[in-house]
């Protein structure tokens, strides 16, 4: 908003090289404006910086800038950030190897066994088979949301940016520069200061998929992920219960026995304590089957949390990180009507 006077500030933009009047206040310049040419959100600087000379010129199109033919600064990633993602991957990991070994070794042996102790079923191994291949197809998928680049922005920068001559009237429309990456930022893309780059289309900084970002580059993997092990860990947690059902008694048994040991702990030391001696002390095909049960039933509840907030967003055309910023329901296009216009194909407002 400018207070009707000529302005005498000018500023350079960052995209395209063309100055730009920025207008005034009460006198004072309006800090971010959006270029006249290129449409991209300039930020006021210093007068000595800002002179003609600086700039490329006011109409005629300008050369490709350096900026786009170097693309973005490779990422900082901060050493503590990556050993916390190797940590908490190999958690995530060792949580499946785990899951997956009772169900194939354990589970289902004792699901299929016979009335005789000594016979199973002959499509064991056709089973164990394909457990073995669903196990495969998670850790595949796992290993697609952590090796792959999580957005990169080339999938979201406009026509201005392959041009290889200049930059195209009104292509860089609500476009942002980031100091840290030395590169635009698309309206849509984010700066993620744990990764130490911009992510585009940011939805979430995820702590569980190696510490890294969810974004345009691997969501569709991450949600395939959480499907897979939806299915896997709710298959698990059955499996636990069909066991738990079979061997009835001796699970009532070794209850009853490990509870007349009371420990003066109070409720909640009785309580944990009870847990621990029951895993502990009892038989090795119920010891597993209680871990897994445990491990699986947590492994759901989480995963159903955040599936069911991922499709949700999704719905919505939204991100969760722009839902949280404009809330609920908020589309983050609807801010820019230009942006809006051209998703849907028409041209001008």
């Amino acid at each position: 908003m400018s207070d009707g006077k000529t302005s005498e500030f000018t500023t350079c933009c960052w995209a395209c090289g063309r100055i730009n009047a920025v207008p005034t206040w009460q006198g004072i310049p309006i800090p971010i404006i959006q270029c006249w040419w290129c449409g991209a959100q300039v930020e006021y600087t210093a007068p000595e910086t800002n002179s003609s000379e600086a700039c490329a010129g006011t109409s005629a199109p300008r050369d490709t800038p350096s900026w786009m033919l170097k693309g973005p600064r490779k990422p900082r990633r901060p050493l503590s950030a990556a050993v916390l993602g190797w940590v908490t991957a190999g958690f995530i990991l060792a949580q499946m190897c785990f899951i997956a070994g009772a169900g194939i070794f354990v589970l289902l042996p004792d699901i299929l066994r016979r009335a005789e102790p000594s016979s199973t079923s002959p499509f064991l191994p056709a089973l164990q088979f394909m457990a073995a291949g669903a196990f495969l197809a998670c850790v595949w998928s796992y290993a697609r949301v952590i090796l792959r680049h999580p957005g990169p922005l080339a999938a979201e920068i406009g026509p201005g940016l392959q041009n290889p001559d200049s930059v195209e009237q009104s292509s860089l429309h609500n476009y942002r520069w980031c100091p840290e990456c030395q590169y635009a930022k698309p309206p849509t893309a984010h700066h993620c200061r744990r990764c130490g780059t911009c992510i585009a289309r940011l939805d979430h900084h995820c702590v569980y998929a190696a510490n890294r970002c969810i974004g345009n580059g691997n969501i569709d993997a991450f949600i395939s992920f959480l499907k897979i092990i939806l299915v896997g860990a709710g298959w698990a947690a059955a499996a636990c219960c069909a066991v738990g059902w079979r061997h009835r008694r001796d699970v009532v048994a070794h209850t009853l026995a490990t509870w007349r040991q009371r420990v003066p702990l109070g409720l909640p030391g009785r309580v944990l304590s009870f847990s621990i001696r029951w895993v502990l002390h009892a038989p090795w095909l119920l010891g597993v089957c209680s871990v897994a049960f445990v491990v699986s039933v947590g492994a759901v509840a989480g995963v159903v949390l955040l599936l069911a907030r991922q499709l949700r967003v999704r719905a919505k055309g939204t991100t969760v990180l722009e839902e949280m910023r404009g809330g609920p329901g908020s589309n983050w296009y609807a801010r820019f009507p230009a942006d809006e216009a051209r998703r849907k194909g028409m041209k001008g407002l």
